[in-house]
């Protein structure tokens, strides 16, 4: 029998375990009574915020239990504190971690709020009988507990180190997608900011070419320019001194022209002047053939 009820414990344990996920902050309530409804649940452990919520009722160790669910840290610290020892529904509960396998003991909060009002109705009297008891049964049931306990924290601090390493695992898991998320942004950005400084580059590397390319036609143009005026100007320079030359050739050949009549006037006027000293000659040789004659 000791054994089906141990099973049975820990098979409750193993499912309230498994039913612990790394979100939100969860606190186990216990010892409320079977007929409570789960809205009862909620309206109970919403008092310390409205971002509880109620996951799961089960049977655990003879008595009632249930997860609730908080999203934020003070809440759920503030429900640890003031929820515990509280009464749902006309009976008190117990509010506590789910981290910690058991519950803390009564009073171990304060030395004022911890008491139960069964501790305070009694006299001195009942009070050290309760303690004596208390005392004797655990003297007896020391060696039990403690064994029971260390048999107990063996069995179960594999699976909460399993649960603590999964939790720090899925951790580890969600920074390294953030590192990864906000390496991926940045080299975003960088990739961005590169495209645009390229694109600013090119740009500004297509402007200086069509600058370049406007200088060089502008200078080709000029240059062209410059040349065929060059050109024009010796064109028009050989047209002068053709033209020069051409006035001398017909200056010479006018000249000697003019010298040509002017030797042929002067050896025209030499064979006159002979031709008429001959002439003369004849007649003065003629005259004195005559006077010869006419002396004989």
């Amino acid at each position: 029998s000791n054994s089906s009820s141990n099973y049975n414990n820990n098979s409750s344990y193993q499912s309230r375990q498994d039913s612990y996920a790394p979100r939100g902050f969860r606190m186990i309530i216990s010892g409320f009574d079977a007929s409570t409804h789960r809205e009862d649940i909620q309206s109970f452990a919403s008092q310390a915020g409205k971002t509880c919520s109620i996951l799961k009722i089960y049977d655990y160790k003879n008595s009632k239990h249930a997860i609730a669910q908080y999203q934020s840290k003070s809440e759920f610290e503030y429900a640890i504190k003031n929820l515990d020892n509280a009464k749902l529904n006309g009976q008190r509960v117990r509010c506590y971690n789910e981290r910690d396998p058991t519950p803390p003991p009564d009073g171990s909060r304060s030395n004022t709020d911890g008491r139960n009002d069964r501790d305070t109705r009694g006299s001195g009297r009942d009070t050290a009988h309760r303690d004596r008891s208390r005392s004797g049964s655990r003297g007896r049931d020391k060696d039990s507990k403690y064994k029971r306990k260390r048999s107990h924290s063996r069995s179960r601090s594999p699976k909460r180190d399993r649960s603590r390493s999964r939790e720090r695992d899925r951790e580890r898991e969600r920074d390294r997608s953030r590192d990864r998320e906000e390496r991926k942004s940045r080299d975003r950005s960088r990739d961005r900011g590169d495209r645009d400084r390229e694109r600013e580059r090119s740009r500004s590397r297509d402007r200086d070419r069509k600058k370049s390319r406007s200088r060089s036609v502008s200078r080709d143009r000029k240059r062209r320019s410059r040349s065929r005026d060059r050109s024009k100007e010796r064109e028009r320079k050989r047209s002068r001194s053709r033209s020069r030359e051409r006035d001398r050739s017909d200056r010479d050949r006018k000249r000697s022209r003019s010298r040509d009549r002017s030797r042929e006037r002067t050896t025209r006027r030499d064979r006159s002047r002979s031709g008429s000293r001959d002439r003369k000659d004849s007649k003065t040789d003629r005259d004195r053939s005559r006077d010869r004659s006419r002396d004989r």
